[in-house]
């Protein structure tokens, strides 16, 4: 639309106004209340780190062992993660420094997991490690294997490390804490 075609259409709507006005010109108000109109959401889009880096301690609390202090870390892609942050989620990557070895995802039975609950580590699962020094967190024993006092953590459901003495089934167990979560770039 040009400026003479903007020009003559308020010129009609001024005329409608003024032939519409009641006799004597005045105009009766009336307010109408509107809704406020509806906040515009703008999605920025972010990026995601291509993987997560999940740092665990764990502290061996019985057996030969009892005392000990080990680390590691699994990875995990942000692609990954369940819906509302609950669920299981495969780590691509998985080390372990335990009794002065260091072990990796090729030292495992199968990739290691990681259960979640609300975005948060709360357990990590995998067994692996050469015969004399085998493993497990939260699996590859049954809980009814662990029955001393500072063990009772693991009937009672909790998340555990396990580990195996050659000459006996279970020698002890350990408690498995996530300290913090590091995106990574790359």
């Amino acid at each position: 639309m040009n400026l003479k075609h903007s020009v003559f259409a308020l010129a009609i709507a001024f005329t409608a106004v003024a032939n519409a006005a009641p006799p004597g010109g005045v105009f009766a108000r009336r307010v109408v209340a509107c809704p406020p109109p509806e906040p515009q959401i703008t999605v920025t889009p972010r990026r995601l780190p291509a993987r997560a880096e999940l740092e665990f301690s764990l502290r061996i609390v019985s057996g030969s062992r009892a005392g000990e202090l080990a680390t590691g870390r699994v990875t995990i892609h942000p692609r990954d993660l369940p819906r509302h942050g609950n669920g299981l989620v495969t780590a691509s990557r998985f080390t372990f420094k335990y009794a002065g070895e260091t072990f990796t995802e090729a030292d495992l039975d199968a990739p290691a997991q990681v259960r979640l609950e609300r975005g948060e580590p709360v357990e990590l699962i995998a067994v692996g490690g050469p015969g004399h020094l085998r493993f497990g967190f939260s699996a590859g024993f049954d809980r009814g294997q662990f029955g001393r006092a500072e063990e009772q953590f693991i009937n009672a459901g909790e998340p555990y490390f396990g580990y195996l003495d050659p000459s006996t089934y279970v020698d002890g167990a350990g408690r498995v804490s996530f300290r913090r979560l590091l995106a990574r770039a790359r």
